[in-house]
C-alpha cells in the first residue's frame, strides 16, 4: 500500500443531502464526497443530467467530488436497468448514454460501473487525464491501459491490500472497520456512519458512542466531546441541550450531530 492519509467520503444521496448543505461539509471538516450515479438517472434524470455542467458545481462543492458509477451488472441485452424508488418504474440505459453522462459530469474520480471494461475496454483511455478512475476490484485484470486508476471493494471480504495503487472502500462499514481500514492507508473509504449514527441520536467520543437519548443527558453541561473542534462542540451546545433539542426540534439536532461525527470521522477515526 502507498503511505498515505486515509480519507473519509461522504456519500451525498444518503440522509446527509436531507441535513446538510456543501457549507455544513466544509464546517465539518469533510474533504471528499460522492453522488451515486444510480440515484442521479432517477433524479433529476438523464434528460436533465445532460443539461448540466460539471457534477461538483450541481452538487455546490469546489472540489473532492467523486461520481460513484457502480451501478447492477449489465444484462444480456448490454442495458443497466434501474429501479425508481419514488414510483417503482424501471428504466434501462445503454452502457454508451451512461460513459457519455459520465464524461459530461467531469467528476475528479469516478466508480466505474461493473461490465464496462469486459464490453468496452477501449473507453478507459477516453477518459481524461483530469479524472481518476476506479475499476471494480473483479476486473482489474481487464485493464489494458496505462493510464493510472484505482482499485473499488464494495464488498471487503478476504482482501488483501497490496498492489501500489490507490484504493476505495465503500459500505455498509462500522467504526472499527473504518479505524481498521485507515490504519492500512486505504486511501478512501466512504462510509454513511456519521449520519445514520446521528440520525439515532448517537454520537462518536474517544470512549466510543454515546447516546443523547440516555436519560443522564439531560444533566449534562459538557459538550459532547470537550476536546472536540468541530462546531457543534466549540459553539458550545452542551449534551443537555442537544438531548432536548432532538426531542422538540429533531431536524436541527440532528445536523449539528452529524456534523459532530463528520468532523470526528475525518479527525479521529480516519
Amino acid at each position: 500500500m502507498n503511505n498515505v492519509t486515509s480519507h473519509h467520503v461522504l456519500p451525498l444521496n444518503t440522509k446527509a443531502s436531507t441535513y446538510l448543505t456543501a457549507a455544513n461539509c466544509q464546517e465539518a471538516n469533510v474533504a471528499f464526497v460522492s453522488c451515486y450515479l444510480s440515484d442521479l438517472l432517477i433524479k433529476p434524470g438523464i434528460a436533465l443530467l445532460q443539461q448540466l455542467g460539471e457534477l461538483a458545481t450541481y452538487l455546490g462543492f469546489k472540489s473532492g467530488v467523486i461520481l460513484n458509477a457502480s451501478l447492477p451488472a449489465l444484462n444480456a441485452n448490454g442495458l443497466y436497468v434501474l429501479r425508481s424508488p419514488y414510483d417503482g418504474t424501471t428504466h434501462a440505459y445503454p452502457l454508451m448514454d451512461v460513459w457519455r453522462i459520465i464524461l459530461h459530469l467531469q467528476p475528479e474520480m469516478v466508480i466505474l460501473p461493473q461490465g464496462l471494461l469486459a464490453h468496452e475496454p477501449r473507453l478507459l483511455q477516453d477518459l481524461p487525464d483530469t479524472v481518476l478512475p476506479f475499476v471494480p476490484i473483479n476486473e482489474i485484470e481487464l485493464v489494458r491501459s496505462s493510464r493510472a486508476y484505482g482499485i473499488y471493494v464494495a464488498l471487503l471480504g478476504n482482501v488483501e491490500f497490496v498492489q501500489d495503487v490507490p484504493y476505495y472502500v465503500a459500505g455498509d462499514l462500522s467504526l472499527s472497520q473504518i479505524c481498521s481500514l485507515a490504519k492500512l492507508s486505504v486511501d478512501y473509504i466512504e462510509s454513511d456512519l456519521a449520519v445514520r449514527t446521528a440520525c439515532l441520536g448517537n454520537v462518536f467520543v474517544a470512549q466510543g458512542t454515546i447516546s443523547l437519548l440516555d436519560s443522564n443527558m439531560a444533566s449534562e453541561a459538557l459538550p459532547i466531546d470537550v476536546n472536540c473542534s468541530c462546531p457543534t462542540c466549540l459553539a458550545p451546545f452542551t449534551r443537555a441541550y442537544l438531548a432536548h433539542l432532538f426531542v422538540h426540534t429533531p431536524l436541527l439536532c440532528i445536523r449539528l450531530l452529524i456534523q459532530h461525527n463528520l468532523y470526528y470521522m475525518s479527525e479521529v477515526a480516519i
